[in-house]
């Protein structure tokens, strides 16, 4: 079989609902999206297909609902639950990124005496009192190089915590100075005194390093909600989706088959699906009767399972659905022709779109329908 290759999608007016065709309907289902407005559009479209009342608004009142959502989501999250959430790109990976920038930049500043960062000036202020505490922090410097800590002992620990929190990750390395004090031979030899005074100062400088890197990282991540607009990636699916409680599922607007987003933003909740042209989003919805729309759907609807499926288990799609399996990737039936087959859509007035298969034109050519035709289903 081959692929049906399709026009790519220019955007609808707000509000406006038209018909379009992808690879998933199977000749069965009537697909339709609905313009939304164009910024923040990804919030937008999500509250358009989770909320009745942000339907019915008008664009202003529909800008300030999104803006109080977005400050609400903000307000709400704490370090704790940050730290606590199921998803390293939300915290480990920034966290891990921070600690690095932080620990090169305190070795560096330690050579030179010079530093531009603000979060540096903090641990210095803290840690670098008197002459003693320099002439310490130097050594421990010396004991512990930059490329030993970041080559060798953060790998380990990170293996050792892939599964903490980040609290837990935080108090994980700090106890963890004496296995890297242990690993040295000249620290070995020393009295118990003079061990105790260096683990003491490295626990000290881990402390401040670990502390200001939590909170850049967290700060990091509500500035981030804040200013979620068209870029839109793992990290800010997954957030929307915990805030909704949706799981949020994307096609394309060229192929019009689902996007590879976030693993862990699918947790079989309802679902909302949203369709991307560009950096812009429109909802998605499914004709029912009587011009009825669905726009949210249960996980176990057998559109949201083919489109998982489709993501996370392609195997099943081959055995279940061999009409997508052409157009998964690495498939070695795929027909690799990109003058294949062809469909195209284009808006029409009557709010639907043409194909040229005959019986999709038949099944879509009496569809009149407005927003007032939405169906929600919570």
């Amino acid at each position: 079989m081959k692929k049906i290759t399709y026009d790519k999608l220019e955007r609808v007016r707000e509000n406006k609902t038209v018909v379009f065709w992808s690879p998933l309907d199977n000749d069965q289902d009537v697909f339709v999206r609905t313009g939304i407005i164009d910024e923040d559009s990804f919030y937008h479209s999500v509250l358009y297909g989770y909320s009745r009342e942000y339907s019915q608004l008008n664009t202003k009142k529909r800008n300030k609902f999104v803006s109080k959502i977005k400050a609400s989501m903000v307000s709400k999250i704490t370090k704790e639950k940050w730290g606590n959430l199921d998803n390293e790109l939300i915290n480990k990976v920034p966290f891990k990124e921070n600690l690095k920038n932080i620990l090169e930049n305190f070795y560096l500043f330690l050579e030179d005496k010079k530093c531009q960062e603000n979060y540096i000036k903090n641990i210095v202020k803290n840690i670098l009192v008197d002459e003693e505490s320099i002439e310490l922090y130097n050594l421990i410097c010396d004991i512990v190089p930059y490329d030993i800590f970041i080559k060798e002992i953060l790998p380990t620990i990170y293996e050792d915590t892939e599964k903490y929190s980040i609290s837990s990750m935080i108090q994980y390395i700090i106890e963890y100075s004496k296995t890297i004090l242990k690993n040295i031979d000249s620290i070995n030899k020393l009295d118990s005194n003079s061990y105790q005074y260096i683990l003491n100062g490295l626990k000290t400088l881990l402390k401040e390093i670990l502390e200001e890197t939590e909170n850049i990282s967290f700060n990091e991540y509500k500035e981030g909600m804040k200013t979620i607009s068209s870029d839109i990636n793992s990290f800010t699916i997954d957030s929307i989706s915990n805030r909704f409680n949706r799981d949020i599922y994307i096609l394309d607007s060229i192929s019009r088959l689902p996007i590879n987003t976030s693993k862990y933003s699918l947790k079989d909740r309802k679902s909302i699906i949203l369709l991307k042209i560009d950096n812009s989003y429109e909802i998605v919805g499914k004709l029912l009767k009587g011009n009825r729309i669905l726009r949210t759907f249960s996980h176990d609807d057998p559109l949201i399972i083919k489109i998982k499926n489709f993501l996370i288990n392609p195997e099943q799609i081959r055995k279940e659905y061999p009409n997508l399996s052409v157009y998964l990737e690495n498939d070695k039936n795929s027909d690799s022709d990109s003058n294949s087959d062809s469909e195209s859509d284009s808006d029409s007035d009557s709010d639907s779109e043409s194909d040229s298969d005959d019986n999709r034109s038949k099944k879509s050519s009496n569809i009149h329908y407005s927003d007032s035709d939405n169906d929600e289903y919570k």
